[in-house]
């Protein structure tokens, strides 16, 4: 498999994450707005969901930085060349 492909597998992969994350974090907010209403101590559940959210954004940014090398992979190898 060559870079482009590795890259391509792993755009999918990481694509399968972020809609996965967008379902938890909306559940989690769902959850923790119940709870409040509830008046119950949520926490612990926004702890949670900061860190599915900071989760989130390294899955977005390692999203972009693939996106971005299957951009330049697609290039001309000389307009590469000059990039460096």
């Amino acid at each position: 498999m060559n870079s482009r492909e590795e890259n391509l597998f792993l755009l999918v992969y990481i694509e399968k994450h972020i809609i996965e994350g967008n379902d938890h974090i909306g559940r989690m907010r769902r959850l923790i707005a119940d709870g409040e209403h509830l008046r119950s101590d949520m926490t612990e559940a926004k702890d949670l969901l900061r860190h599915f959210m900071s989760t989130q954004a390294h899955r977005q940014a390692q999203r972009k930085r693939v996106l971005r090398e299957l951009r330049l992979s697609s290039l001309n190898p000389d307009i590469l060349q000059n990039l460096r």
